[in-house]
């Protein structure tokens, strides 16, 4: 029965991500459609009598059309990236968990070399891994979403956990080797 619900689940996504691909395409070509409409009007009906007039203003009713669907897909992709932020907000928060009298960045020489370790994995590490594994279904590819929209909620996803992280590290206390090693930490994310 698990393994029914998680294909059912699996199997929802990618009829969902192939809507929003097809939300764009068709924004896409009706822009194109209207375009390729309006020279054709424009060839057929040389002069600037009233019928030309009305069937331009037909065919630029198009660009509306293809607005509402750029909304819809912008509307649609803010809610995922709406849902996912409670789980981005508890991973992040159990990332950098301290209590009040402890800081991960507050290190002496002892404490810094231990993040230089091997065995050591660093926060930045395990979120990059989370964020990889949770945005693997929204990757562009043959499951997945077109590049620009993967992007877009990328971009959605990064902003919101670098908001998430800022307000974390404002409650961090800092030593030199501390800033050291936050430096080292952002860049891992960055990259």
């Amino acid at each position: 029965v698990g393994e029914e619900s998680v294909d059912e689940e699996r199997r929802t996504v990618r009829m969902a991500l192939v809507a929003l691909n097809n939300l764009e395409s068709a924004s896409v070509n009706i822009v194109r459609l209207r375009d390729e409409l309006l020279a054709e009007v424009r060839e057929a009906f040389p002069s600037n009598g009233p019928a030309m007039a009305q069937l331009i203003a037909c065919v630029s009713e198009l660009q509306a059309t293809a607005q509402r669907f750029s909304t819809a897909l912008e509307d649609v992709l803010s809610t995922v990236g709406k849902q996912l932020q409670p789980r981005l907000r508890t991973t992040v928060a159990d990332l950098l968990s301290i209590d009040k009298h402890s800081s991960i960045y507050l290190l002496d020489e002892a404490g810094y070399q231990a993040t230089q370790s091997s065995s050591f994995m660093p926060w930045s590490v395990r979120l990059t891994s989370f964020l990889d594994e949770l945005l693997l279904p929204y990757s562009p590819g043959p499951h997945g979403l077109c590049e620009s929209n993967s992007r877009t909620l990328l971009c959605a996803v990064a902003s919101y956990v670098g908001k998430r992280l800022l307000v974390m590290l404002r409650q961090q206390r800092f030593s030199q080797l501390g800033g050291m090693q936050l430096d080292k930490d952002v860049r891992t994310v960055i990259a």
